[in-house]
């Protein structure tokens, strides 16, 4: 999985000291999102829907972006867009509401943006040094069902310094899947830290906690883990991925579900033209 916020330059960026350092830290948390595949889907084929319970950005650059976004439930950035462009062509104006389960805040313009209706909390806070995003939501029945799910993002830098941070976390709890699958918890978590010509500091972690698998407690060991993508400049952390499919006439049909998956990135160096 991977995700980033769209900014555009502002007007005299390539005018800035070509002395300044470029950074450019991103923030990522979904830690439960499901994706549907259908290989007989008769106008896209394969991938039709990613989603996600709650999720939550943030970014901040050296071209005077800062940007947070927080959302839940979220079927993808696809959703929102196809709205917007469905208004745009209308002949009377806007048709559709705008997607209501979202907040964004930027700065400058809109620094801070809440949501509160019932067990969902959404919240994205901006400033000129970083952006901040919060979502949670909680309590779904059915099958799967959740007690709650939280993300929470993280995008500084601090001029003082020239160190730039980016912090993700998810939590996970109460997640099942009938009586086949119950995982009381997932808590995940990933941050780099770094600043220019010094090399990044980074930490991930996933935790399970009980597991009870068609009425078995059963546990996982760092050996039933896969790691998560780690690079020079950012961290993918771990994630347990549940999957099912099926053979259906127009070919695989599947369904998984991601749990704990948070991401950080960080890139520094000297000024870009």
């Amino acid at each position: 999985m991977a995700a980033s916020l769209a900014f555009a330059v502002p007007a005299g960026a390539d005018e800035a000291d070509s002395s300044a350092a470029f950074f450019s830290a991103k923030a990522y948390s979904a830690p439960i999102g499901v994706d549907f595949y259908d290989a007989g889907a008769p106008l896209i084929p394969g991938e039709i829907v990613y989603g996600t319970v709650a999720v939550a950005k943030a970014a901040v650059d050296s071209v005077g972006n800062s940007a947070g976004f927080a959302g839940g439930p979220y079927l993808g950035d696809n959703v929102p867009a196809l709205m917007g462009a469905f208004n745009a062509i209308g002949p009377f104006g806007a048709i559709l509401p705008p997607y209501p389960f979202m907040v964004q805040s930027q700065y400058p313009g809109a620094p801070k943006q809440v949501q509160d209706s019932g067990p969902r909390h959404l919240a994205a806070n901006s400033n000129e040094n970083g952006s901040d995003s919060d979502a949670h939501v909680g309590l779904a029945r059915g099958n799967p069902g959740l007690a709650s799910v939280s993300a929470t993002s993280k995008a500084i830098h601090d001029p003082a310094t020239g160190v730039s941070t980016a912090t993700a976390d998810g939590v996970v709890e109460g997640f099942s899947v009938g009586p086949t699958l119950t995982i009381g918890q997932v808590v995940s978590h990933a941050d780099v830290s770094a600043q220019p010509g010094v090399k990044p500091t980074k930490h991930t972690s996933l935790s399970i906690g009980s597991l009870t698998v068609m009425g078995t407690l059963v546990g996982l060991t760092d050996k039933g883990l896969v790691p998560g993508e780690d690079t020079d400049a950012g961290t993918d952390s771990a994630a347990l991925i549940i999957g099912l499919s099926r053979d259906v006439p127009g070919g695989l049909m599947r369904v998984r579900i991601i749990l704990g998956r948070v991401l950080a990135r960080v890139d520094s160096g000297p000024a870009q033209g």
